[in-house]
């Protein structure tokens, strides 16, 4: 979705509040996991606080005594809803012989709800097609047969992108063109802070920060893997589990296999002083980052974790030189596997004058692209 911009989760509240002022359908797009639900929820209660509301939310509803001074989020999940949902109940005005429809108590009451708020569609992209086409009328007319959308309530959306093979369904151009549109990324720094403040594990914040490419690692099949969400879920355990083995199995059932072992490996590097290095630390100084120590009890666990920083962030040949460098500090063994990873991924660093003179200077190892 390159058309359109990138804001972090500490953006969001901005353009909330722009599209709320300009009475615009803010819809937010991103992959799974990368928090868009949870950010959406913290705005909204932000929104509250800052204008003196009390808020009101489907997760922790309150009996609104005040709706003039009430703010509520509905939070509908699409994906689940039926059209049926939407519409509301039929039934017949016998008075004036017409069919008419109850409307659902997921569309506002003041009574219930309050006189202001957000409508918040989430997993609208997942959707059944005539749940989006009824949703379509409340987004783009503000009502839905015969009920009428108030003013001071605020439509936002959240879908994931088709590229996100995430059972996506195309949203119609009519209805896309009636909104504001951004991409939610992922966003260490955010999400980092939320955990601390949240009394997450430091040393999966530690972690993810070290190694901030997991949250992009992503293979088709996974059942687990690594999102902002599952690795908060990863952060609750390490803070909250001292059993090494029980820990590793649940962080597993988050993020999965590898990065739960990584994580654990990180946990022991941390407990034996040891350091992992960033990538900019290889980058900008690559003779004195810190590299696995040759016979220590967690080289490996530190091996692999370089493997995986340099592999996913070299992007340039030019970069090639320093990688090369750090490599001539480390296991011959694990610096061949990264050079392997790194030729098999971009055989343009093979033909460069740093991997040359690396193989020159290990004739031994025989590598192809």
């Amino acid at each position: 979705m390159s058309n359109i911009p990138e804001i972090t989760p500490s953006e969001v509240p901005a353009w909330i509040n722009y599209a709320r002022e300009k009475n615009k359908v803010l819809f937010l797009w991103g992959p799974p996991g990368c928090a868009k639900s949870s950010t959406v929820q913290q705005a909204a209660a932000a929104i509250a606080e800052k204008n003196g509301w009390t808020y009101n939310s489907d997760s922790n509803p309150i009996e609104v005594t005040d709706p003039t001074n009430t703010f509520t989020l509905i939070d509908n999940r699409a994906a689940t809803d039926d059209s049926s949902d939407i519409k509301g109940f039929g039934w017949l005005d016998e008075a004036n012989m017409k069919t008419t429809f109850l409307p659902p108590d997921r569309l506002p009451d003041p009574e219930v709800h309050g006189h202001q708020g957000i409508i918040f569609l989430d997993d609208f992209t997942q959707a059944p097609e005539l749940v989006m086409a009824g949703y379509s009328q409340l987004i783009l007319d503000r009502h839905i047969g015969g009920y009428f959308l108030k003013d001071g309530w605020q439509i936002v959306i959240a879908g994931n992108r088709q590229s996100d093979r995430s059972s996506t369904k195309k949203v119609g151009n009519h209805l896309l063109n009636r909104c504001l549109h951004a991409e939610m990324v992922p966003s260490i720094k955010d999400w980092s802070a939320y955990e601390l403040a949240q009394g997450g594990d430091r040393i999966t914040v530690g972690y993810v920060r070290a190694r901030p490419e997991v949250i992009s690692i992503f293979n088709r099949g996974d059942t687990a893997f690594c999102s902002m969400r599952s690795l908060s879920g990863a952060s609750e355990v390490g803070a909250s589990i001292d059993d090494p083995v029980f820990r590793e199995k649940l962080v597993a059932g988050f993020v999965g296999t590898t990065i739960a072992s990584e994580l654990e490996g990180y946990r022991e590097l941390i407990a034996s002083g040891q350091e992992i290095p960033t990538w900019n630390q290889i980058l900008t100084n690559p003779g004195e980052a810190p590299a696995p120590i040759s016979g220590a009890s967690q080289e490996l666990a530190l091996s692999y974790a370089v493997i995986g920083i340099i592999s996913h962030n070299i992007s340039k040949v030019e970069e090639m030189p320093a990688v090369t460098q750090y490599l001539g500090r480390i296991h011959k063994d694990v610096a061949t596997t990264c050079m392997h990873d790194l030729f098999g991924q971009n055989a343009d660093l093979f033909d460069c004058q740093a991997a040359s003179q690396w193989r020159s200077d290990n004739p031994d190892v025989i590598l192809g692209k």
